[in-house]
């Protein structure tokens, strides 16, 4: 598995070149793992935003911030549902790898 820590909703915005080349070349080999910058506002960018960040670089796994869960989980102080319904996207697109995708 190969990856990075820093992941923000405007990266890999250009696949083809630059350090992003690189992760397209591992993709090939081993499974890919990332993790947000900072929790997700701000300069990080909203959660959704960070998710398709990883899927544009075909990330298997990302490493979601505490805080950023606990917002998406019902009953607990500061819940908010864009955040549940990001978690539940992120684990729908990011735990299918190619090939395994539903007709």
């Amino acid at each position: 598995m190969v990856g990075q820590n820093g992941l923000a909703g405007s990266s890999f915005q250009e696949i083809a070149g630059g350090r992003s080349a690189g992760f397209v070349l591992w993709k090939q080999e081993v499974p890919l793992f990332f993790e947000l910058v900072h929790q997700s506002g701000g300069t990080t960018g909203s959660l959704l935003d960070v998710i398709h960040a990883a899927q544009r670089i075909n990330c298997n796994f990302l490493n979601v911030y505490p805080n950023d869960v606990l917002r998406g989980t019902v009953g607990t102080p500061g819940y908010d549902r864009q955040y549940e319904d990001a978690l539940r996207y992120g684990f729908e697109s990011l735990s299918r790898t190619k090939g395994d995708e539903e007709p």
